[in-house]
């Protein structure tokens, strides 16, 4: 211990807020052996803060860089200054810190407005420009505020979290008494809530609301809280701020709009499917009238997902493709609600899974185009619900998995619950109950901290693994409640037509026969609302065949699916149609195409029962692509597939844009194959598929 210093492991601190006056004695000292040009130099340098450019230093003096040239080599020598990389800094921040307290007030404000102006054409963070304004003097303050608070918005949707400690930070700046605070809050408790700080957002918001205001920013404020909790998933607060808006007569129309509009989202996950079409409708209405296009937009989305999830395809359908037109047309807030998310859901739930993936595709650019990160986690679910239709359960798998990473990334844990949800089915359907368990695990953490989701996200996928663990009587008491609403949300059956007959299945298995009957009376329902979708008329054939055993009813559901892209769905149709056959070798046909079908989708508890059951046939091996006793051979097709190109040279991008996955796909399958082939990158994996992999001749001989 030296006076005001601790020396400790050769650094030293000082203890205090001032530095020891013997310290600056000897760098004063230090200062009056260089040139007054060179102290020139180490004054303006001081202000940085950091290691500096020549360059930089330079713009604050107002002079060329090639003319400090001598300044700069006097202060090294002097061992004042010492190289960092392609930059100096001074020996020590103490040393900088003194020389700093050499300048007068004056100097230093002008000097730290010039530093601010290099910090901002060097792209140093925002924060960093902020600061330097700080200090010059009130006005600096207001255009830090302004900074700060436009970065943040600069960069919430890909860093909801670093957006957060911006606007926190401004609001730092203004103090709690500073009248241009309110607006700023509006904003900051959307951020926060963005960032998974739900509890600041809150107190943030209430605060300001008990200060009195007036009818717009309080309209304005509590908008931003709904919003807030909305996209947090906690969709009964967010109604409940949205309705003390909206119950204000002054607040303005396009505000109230907007209003409107977070309401019938978060009304639709709080089921309330009539309250959210009623608020869906008003906001479009509204928002048309008052030229506030988004709430248009976002109002038609929520009653596109209303009409879906009441078996109106056809609605939905409609609602999402104005809403589609609009943003289309009038582009700016409109199009980052990105409504191509809803009209590719209608698509696939008509059957149409080319278009939706044409249409999926088409908003991922978009989304990329406009830095929208908040919607990656959506198009990753939705893209994976079409994989899983086709029966492509490891590329549905890795697009879910990608989701997933994405929205933790993000700290948007509501939007990873559903996609959990896909996971626990995907892995049930592979075989894999320990992982689904896992999946489970995970989504009940995010929902215990009030998350709320669709029903058949959350209680389907729980369901599905606990009658593959338990049993069908341990499902049917998860799933009463779904059971009994399926009259009026028939949703679950429109987006998975297997369902229908599952459901069936479950409910006669547990000796709930009336369960049964109302499962097959939604899907015949569901099919006759919606004549010209195939695979559910065949959804409604099976369930009937499966509680009537009729097997004309099971062969119709077979024919019909087989019209249909859905694989699995097919495969389960001739499951049942196998088992009731009357014709013994009809029977056997139809297992073996179904452990065909179940076999190339890697569906494997299906594959087992059916073997099992039915003592079909084992379908026939696909070719090696890798000699035998390779460790590539563990890899699954999907990832076998992006292994041979990432070893061909190809970049991730180019992977994903070969086999039309997304980026995040891509990653997810290659954190997969390095994991099971324990190797840590793209070399090793080259090197193995060139030594392992079979040509063509040697793969026809196998």
């Amino acid at each position: 211990m030296t006076g005001q210093l601790v020396v400790a492991d050769g650094i030293a601190t000082v203890v205090g807020e001032e530095l020891p006056s013997s310290f600056i004695t000897i760098v004063d000292q230090m200062l009056h052996g260089l040139s007054s040009d060179a102290q020139e130099l180490l004054q303006a340098a001081s202000v940085f803060g950091r290691p500096f450019s020549v360059e930089g230093v330079a713009q604050l003096l107002e002079v060329r860089p090639a003319t400090l040239l001598k300044q700069i080599r006097e202060a090294t020598a002097a061992r004042v200054l010492v190289p960092h990389g392609d930059e100096l800094r001074f020996v020590h921040d103490l040393v900088r810190l003194a020389v700093y307290g050499t300048l007068n007030g004056a100097v230093a404000t002008m000097l730290h407005r010039l530093a601010a102006a290099v910090a901002r054409a060097e792209g140093r963070s925002p924060v960093e420009v902020a600061e330097h304004l700080l200090k010059t003097g009130r006005s600096g303050s207001r255009e830090a505020v302004t900074i700060l608070h436009e970065s943040a918005l600069e960069v919430a949707p890909a860093a909801p979290s670093t957006a957060a400690d911006l606007i926190v930070h401004a609001l730092d700046v203004l103090g709690e008494h500073d009248a241009g605070r309110t607006p700023l809050v509006a904003d900051a408790v959307g951020l926060l809530a963005s960032a998974g700080r739900l509890e600041k957002a809150h107190d943030l918001g209430e605060a300001a609301l008990r200060g009195g205001l007036d009818a717009r920013t309080e309209a304005m404020l509590l908008l931003g809280l709904a919003e807030a909790f909305k996209h947090a998933g906690q969709n009964r607060t967010a109604v409940e701020y949205a309705d003390r808006a909206l119950a204000n007569p002054d607040v303005p129309e396009t505000v109230r709009a907007k209003l409107y509009a977070i309401r019938a989202h978060a009304r639709f996950y709080s089921d309330d499917l009539a309250g959210a079409d009623t608020d869906g409708e008003a906001a479009t209405a509204t928002g048309i009238a008052a030229g506030e296009c988004a709430a248009s937009v976002f109002g038609l989305t929520a009653r596109s997902l209303v009409a879906h999830a009441q078996g109106r395809l056809d609605d939905a359908h409609a609602h999402a493709e104005r809403a589609t037109g609009i943003a289309d047309r009038v582009r700016g807030d409109a199009a980052h609600r990105h409504p191509r998310i809803w009209l590719g859901s209608a698509q696939a739930a008509l059957d149409r899974l080319d278009e939706a993936e044409e249409t999926y595709r088409r908003g991922r650019k978009e989304s990329e185009r406009l830095g929208t990160a908040w919607s990656t986690p959506l198009w990753h679910y939705y893209q994976a619900g079409v994989h899983a239709a086709r029966g492509h359960l490891d590329e549905a798998a890795a697009e879910a998995e990608a989701g997933v990473a994405v929205a933790l990334n993000l700290t948007a844990y509501a939007l990873a619950v559903p996609l959990l949800g896909t996971l626990t089915r995907i892995a049930v359907q592979q075989g894999d109950l320990p992982q689904a368990q896992a999946h489970l695990a995970h989504m009940h953490r995010r929902t215990a901290t009030g998350i709320t989701a669709a029903p058949e996200d959350v209680v389907w996928a729980e369901a599905v693994l606990q009658e593959a663990i338990a049993g069908p009587d341990a499902a049917l008491g998860t799933l009463a409640r779904m059971y009994d609403a399926l009259p009026e949300r028939p949703v679950l059956i429109a987006q998975d037509p297997a369902a229908a007959a599952q459901l069936v299945h479950i409910a006669a298995r547990a000796g709930d026969t009336d369960r049964a009957r109302l499962a097959v009376a939604a899907a015949r329902g569901l099919a006759e609302r919606n004549p010209g979708v195939i695979s559910l008329a065949a959804a409604a054939d099976h369930a009937e065949g499966v509680l009537t055993g009729d097997p004309w009813m099971l062969r119709g559901a077979v024919e019909r699916f087989r019209r249909t892209p859905r694989r699995l769905a097919l495969a389960a149709a001739l499951e049942d149609a196998a088992l009731g056959a009357e014709d013994t070798e009809q029977g056997r046909a139809w297992a073996a195409e179904a452990i065909a079908i179940v076999t190339d989708c890697r569906a494997e508890r299906a594959r087992r029962r059916l073997e099992f059951s039915l003592g079909g046939p084992k379908a026939p091996a696909e070719a090696p692509v890798f000699r035998a006793g390779s460790p590539l051979q563990q890899l699954t097709p999907a990832e076998r597939g992006v292994a041979l190109l990432v070893a061909d040279g190809l970049t991730n991008r180019q992977v994903a844009s070969s086999l039309h996955l997304s980026r995040h796909t891509v990653d997810s399958h290659l954190r997969k194959i390095f994991a099971k082939l324990d190797i840590r990158g793209r070399v090793e994996l080259a090197n193995l598929v060139m030594r392992d992999r079979l040509n063509p001749e040697d793969r026809l001989n196998t």
